[in-house]
């Protein structure tokens, strides 16, 4: 029930609003791949499709109250034990059917104005590292104009890195970014035009 869901969103947004929140952190749109994930409390259903549509669904009421939606966690983050650093390896077609069909629809379907990168690795890389995630799939295949926010305290690794993949915001506590990514611009780490545009993606979001 859609339409369900979306009223439910409305009613988180108003919640933001009036208490003066910005952002919520959600809707969680990972799959339930394995009973013991401690986020599927958070998480919709095993089946990509349903999770697409009811997170969607949810940002779309969220959103309709002037307050921006952060699916997470981008992307295959679907079990507890060692999520902090585990390595998943994934196929291009799985990576296609099952891990990120929810989220394609979070941003296309749902608008997100916000995406929350993971802890994990993707194929040997961080997720808040993957630039084929992060700019060339959710930007340039899916039309993204929003800001990346990496998982709180132990998701960012780098900071070139994650600049030059599209990251945008560092989450909780300034380790990388802040002073850091300041001084990779003189030193030719970063160039100023991707600090303009990772600012603009920010800007963007906090217009809309």
């Amino acid at each position: 029930d859609t339409e369900l869901v979306k009223n439910v969103g409305v009613s988180i947004g108003s919640e933001a609003k009036s208490y003066g929140v910005d952002l919520v952190l959600g809707p969680g749109v990972n799959l339930h791949r394995h009973p013991l994930c401690g986020r599927n409390f958070e998480y919709y259903s095993e089946d990509p499709f349903l999770t697409g549509h009811i997170g969607a669904a949810m940002i779309n009421g969220i959103e309709s109250k002037g307050i921006g939606a952060s699916p997470k966690h981008f992307v295959v983050n679907n079990q507890e034990k060692h999520r902090f650093d585990i390595n998943n390896s994934v196929d291009e077609r799985a990576l296609r059917e099952i891990y990120l069909p929810g989220f394609k629809a979070a941003v296309v379907d749902g608008g997100a104005l916000n995406v929350m990168c993971a802890y994990n690795r993707i194929n040997g890389t961080q997720a808040c590292e993957h630039k084929r995630l992060l700019t060339d799939i959710l930007r340039n295949e899916w039309g993204f104009r929003g800001f990346v926010l990496s998982d709180f305290a132990r998701a960012m690794h780098s900071t070139a890195p994650s600049a030059l993949a599209g990251m945008n915001v560092e989450m909780h506590a300034t380790k990388f970014y802040g002073k850091n990514l300041v001084n990779a611009v003189p030193q030719k780490l970063v160039a100023d035009n991707v600090i303009d545009q990772l600012l603009r993606q920010k800007l963007f979001a906090m217009f809309k």
